[in-house]
């Protein structure tokens, strides 16, 4: 659930860096999570099962990157693993 993820980053990041880190957060992952499924793009998250009920405790997101050749050959492309959120009280 986008919502619940998008949450998740606004959360930790405004706790760990006050309100306008969260705030950053909380519309960057927006914009990721929203933009077309064209495997630019992979979301993993991890729940924990808290007094019967499945928690989300954490997110990754994995942004692709392409690195242009000038030399006619073919673009390299990597994953950058960013951004990265976890519950606070799951921290440490």
């Amino acid at each position: 659930n986008i919502i619940e993820i998008v949450n998740l980053y606004h959360r930790v990041f405004t706790a760990s860096d006050g309100e306008d880190e969260g705030n950053a957060l909380f519309k960057l992952t927006q914009e990721l999570l929203s933009a077309p499924a064209d495997h630019s793009l992979y979301c993993f998250v991890a729940h924990q099962q808290v007094d019967g009920i499945r928690k989300l405790v954490g997110a990754i997101i994995f942004s692709k990157m392409s690195f242009d050749k000038s030399d006619n050959t073919q673009a390299q492309h990597a994953y950058i693993l960013s951004p990265v959120a976890v519950e606070t009280d799951c921290q440490g």
